[in-house]
Protein backbone atom coordinates (compact mmCIF):
# COMPACT_ATOMS: atom_id res chain seq x y z
CA UNK A 1 0.00 0.00 0.00
CA UNK A 2 1.16 3.51 -0.71
CA UNK A 3 0.89 6.74 1.25
CA UNK A 4 -2.15 7.72 -0.87
CA UNK A 5 -4.10 4.75 0.55
CA UNK A 6 -3.49 5.54 4.22
CA UNK A 7 -6.85 7.28 4.81
CA UNK A 8 -8.61 4.28 3.25
CA UNK A 9 -6.37 1.90 5.20
CA UNK A 10 -7.42 3.43 8.51
CA UNK A 11 -11.10 3.15 7.58
CA UNK A 12 -10.83 -0.65 7.42
CA UNK A 13 -12.01 -2.83 10.29
CA UNK A 14 -9.83 -5.04 12.46
CA UNK A 15 -10.73 -8.23 10.57
CA UNK A 16 -9.88 -6.66 7.23
CA UNK A 17 -6.59 -5.25 8.53
CA UNK A 18 -5.66 -8.56 10.12
CA UNK A 19 -6.42 -10.34 6.84
CA UNK A 20 -4.15 -7.95 4.94
CA UNK A 21 -1.35 -8.48 7.45
CA UNK A 22 -1.77 -12.29 7.36
CA UNK A 23 -1.70 -12.31 3.55
CA UNK A 24 1.43 -10.18 3.46
CA UNK A 25 -0.33 -7.35 1.60
CA UNK A 26 0.16 -5.03 4.59
CA UNK A 27 2.91 -4.86 7.16
CA UNK A 28 2.27 -4.15 10.82
CA UNK A 29 4.93 -1.45 10.62
CA UNK A 30 3.11 0.28 7.76
CA UNK A 31 -0.16 0.12 9.69
CA UNK A 32 1.53 1.49 12.82
CA UNK A 33 3.09 4.38 10.90
CA UNK A 34 -0.30 5.28 9.40
CA UNK A 35 -1.91 5.04 12.85
CA UNK A 36 0.71 7.25 14.47
CA UNK A 37 0.42 9.77 11.65
CA UNK A 38 -3.37 9.96 12.10
CA UNK A 39 -3.00 10.36 15.87
CA UNK A 40 -0.46 13.12 15.34
CA UNK A 41 -2.84 14.91 12.95
CA UNK A 42 -5.99 14.65 15.07
CA UNK A 43 -5.32 14.08 18.76
CA UNK A 44 -4.38 17.71 19.46
CA UNK A 45 -7.97 18.65 18.61
CA UNK A 46 -9.78 15.54 19.82
CA UNK A 47 -7.89 14.66 23.02
CA UNK A 48 -8.99 11.03 22.67
CA UNK A 49 -5.67 9.37 23.51
CA UNK A 50 -4.42 10.61 26.85
CA UNK A 51 -1.35 8.41 27.36
CA UNK A 52 0.73 6.89 24.61
CA UNK A 53 3.84 4.77 24.27
CA UNK A 54 6.81 6.33 22.49
CA UNK A 55 6.42 6.24 18.70
CA UNK A 56 9.82 4.64 18.12
CA UNK A 57 8.99 1.84 20.57
CA UNK A 58 5.66 1.27 18.79
CA UNK A 59 7.38 1.10 15.39
CA UNK A 60 9.87 -1.40 16.85
CA UNK A 61 6.99 -3.51 18.23
CA UNK A 62 5.27 -3.46 14.84
CA UNK A 63 8.51 -4.43 13.11
CA UNK A 64 8.88 -7.32 15.57
CA UNK A 65 5.31 -8.42 14.74
CA UNK A 66 6.22 -8.37 11.04
CA UNK A 67 9.33 -10.46 11.70
CA UNK A 68 7.42 -12.91 13.89
CA UNK A 69 4.72 -13.38 11.26
CA UNK A 70 7.45 -14.47 8.85
CA UNK A 71 8.11 -17.53 11.01
CA UNK A 72 4.43 -18.17 11.81
CA UNK A 73 2.38 -17.34 8.71
CA UNK A 74 -0.80 -16.29 10.47
CA UNK A 75 0.40 -15.09 13.88
CA UNK A 76 -2.13 -14.47 16.66
CA UNK A 77 -5.68 -13.35 16.01
CA UNK A 78 -4.68 -9.71 16.63
CA UNK A 79 -1.08 -9.92 15.44
CA UNK A 80 0.26 -6.51 14.47
CA UNK A 81 -2.94 -4.57 15.19
CA UNK A 82 -2.54 -1.32 17.16
CA UNK A 83 -5.08 -1.05 20.00
CA UNK A 84 -5.89 1.59 22.58
CA UNK A 85 -7.21 0.67 26.03
CA UNK A 86 -9.75 2.78 27.93
CA UNK A 87 -8.24 4.48 30.98
CA UNK A 88 -10.51 2.32 33.16
CA UNK A 89 -8.31 -0.75 32.59
CA UNK A 90 -4.75 -1.54 33.64
CA UNK A 91 -2.17 -1.87 30.90
CA UNK A 92 1.34 -2.43 32.26
CA UNK A 93 3.52 0.66 32.07
CA UNK A 94 0.66 3.06 31.36
CA UNK A 95 -1.13 5.35 33.80
CA UNK A 96 -4.51 4.16 35.05
CA UNK A 97 -6.32 7.17 36.47
CA UNK A 98 -9.91 6.16 35.70
CA UNK A 99 -10.28 9.88 35.00
CA UNK A 100 -9.95 10.72 38.70
CA UNK A 101 -7.46 13.18 40.21
CA UNK A 102 -7.22 10.82 43.23
CA UNK A 103 -5.54 8.24 40.96
CA UNK A 104 -3.39 10.63 38.88
CA UNK A 105 0.17 9.36 38.68
CA UNK A 106 -0.87 5.72 39.19
CA UNK A 107 1.14 3.52 36.76
CA UNK A 108 -0.14 -0.01 36.19
CA UNK A 109 2.32 -2.73 37.18
CA UNK A 110 0.47 -5.41 35.21
CA UNK A 111 -2.22 -5.88 32.61
CA UNK A 112 -5.85 -6.60 33.38
CA UNK A 113 -6.88 -10.01 32.05
CA UNK A 114 -8.42 -8.80 28.79
CA UNK A 115 -5.41 -6.59 28.03
CA UNK A 116 -3.05 -9.51 28.68
CA UNK A 117 -5.15 -11.66 26.35
CA UNK A 118 -5.09 -9.02 23.60
CA UNK A 119 -1.30 -8.78 23.90
CA UNK A 120 -1.01 -12.59 23.87
CA UNK A 121 -3.03 -12.57 20.63
CA UNK A 122 -0.46 -10.18 19.14
CA UNK A 123 -2.13 -6.77 19.62
CA UNK A 124 0.19 -3.80 20.14
CA UNK A 125 -1.11 -1.58 22.94
CA UNK A 126 -0.37 1.97 21.85
CA UNK A 127 -1.91 3.87 24.75
CA UNK A 128 -4.93 4.81 26.80
CA UNK A 129 -8.14 6.56 25.77
CA UNK A 130 -10.00 9.14 27.82
CA UNK A 131 -13.01 8.40 30.02
CA UNK A 132 -15.31 10.34 32.32
CA UNK A 133 -14.32 9.98 35.96
CA UNK A 134 -14.83 6.30 36.85
CA UNK A 135 -16.70 5.95 33.49
CA UNK A 136 -19.72 7.58 35.10
CA UNK A 137 -21.14 10.26 32.89
CA UNK A 138 -22.70 11.05 29.59
CA UNK A 139 -19.83 13.29 28.50
CA UNK A 140 -16.16 12.28 28.15
CA UNK A 141 -14.57 14.84 30.45
CA UNK A 142 -12.50 14.53 33.59
CA UNK A 143 -10.29 16.78 35.69
CA UNK A 144 -7.16 14.78 34.85
CA UNK A 145 -7.21 14.90 31.04
CA UNK A 146 -9.99 17.31 30.08
CA UNK A 147 -12.60 16.90 27.34
CA UNK A 148 -12.57 14.53 24.38
CA UNK A 149 -14.09 16.08 21.27
CA UNK A 150 -16.33 14.44 18.68
CA UNK A 151 -14.28 13.51 15.57
CA UNK A 152 -17.23 14.33 13.29
CA UNK A 153 -17.87 17.73 14.86
CA UNK A 154 -15.31 18.90 17.47
CA UNK A 155 -17.77 21.56 18.69
CA UNK A 156 -19.93 18.90 20.37
CA UNK A 157 -19.35 16.11 22.85
CA UNK A 158 -18.43 12.63 21.71
CA UNK A 159 -20.58 11.13 24.48
CA UNK A 160 -19.84 9.22 27.61
CA UNK A 161 -18.07 6.16 28.94
CA UNK A 162 -15.13 6.20 26.53
CA UNK A 163 -16.42 8.77 24.11
CA UNK A 164 -17.75 6.02 21.89
CA UNK A 165 -21.27 7.36 21.68
CA UNK A 166 -22.16 10.59 20.02
CA UNK A 167 -23.71 13.38 22.05
CA UNK A 168 -26.76 13.65 19.82
CA UNK A 169 -27.58 9.96 20.32
CA UNK A 170 -27.21 10.30 24.08
CA UNK A 171 -29.47 13.37 24.11
CA UNK A 172 -32.17 11.51 22.14
CA UNK A 173 -31.87 8.50 24.46
CA UNK A 174 -32.40 10.58 27.59
CA UNK A 175 -35.59 12.06 26.11
CA UNK A 176 -37.07 8.70 25.18
CA UNK A 177 -38.92 6.78 27.93
CA UNK A 178 -37.95 3.46 26.31
CA UNK A 179 -34.34 4.28 25.42
CA UNK A 180 -32.78 4.26 21.94
CA UNK A 181 -34.76 2.94 19.02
Amino acid sequence: MTNDTKPELLDLGACELRGLIASGDLGAEELMRATLERIDQTNGTLNAIVAMKDGDALIAAARAADNASGSAPHGGALSGLPVCVKDMANAAGFPTTRGSPTLAGNIAARDDLFVARMRAAGAIVIGKSNTPEFALGSHTFNRVYGTTRNPYDPRVSCGGSSGARRWRWRRAWWRSPTGPT
